[in-house]
């Protein structure tokens, strides 16, 4: 039994080794190719203005009040409504997540001018 137990672990040192160095291997062959992608890649995207667009548009100071309103109105919903299906919780529960994500992205990047708070 002692010769079996022995022989276990010294494949399951083998194994986590073999493991650890392939691993190790993926991500320095995953940071070259990233490199050398990155390095021929000239100018930017079609899509970045269109991108750039929506998070100007989801930072602003109208988004955040949107996002206050449907807070507050989702929350009351919530606290108030009482002959509410299951669907309709779930539906203000994504209201409410949205709202939180808009407004605290607003919220951290007026905390940390610094640091671009970007969802």
């Amino acid at each position: 039994m002692n010769k079996f137990m022995s022989r276990v672990r010294s494949l399951r040192s083998r194994a986590g080794r073999r493991a650890l160095m392939d691993g190790a291997t993926l991500m320095v062959l995953g940071a070259v190719f990233t490199q050398a992608s990155a390095s021929t890649i000239s100018g930017s995207m079609p899509w970045d203005s269109a991108l750039q667009t929506i998070i100007t548009q989801l930072t602003g100071p109208v988004a955040l009040a949107i996002a206050i309103g449907a807070f507050f109105a989702a929350g009351a919903i919530l606290v108030f409504g009482e002959d509410m299906s299951a669907f309709v919780r779930r539906l203000l529960m994504a209201v409410l997540a949205v709202a939180l994500l808009v407004g605290g992205s607003t919220f951290l990047t007026a905390l940390f001018p610094s640091m671009s708070a970007v969802i």
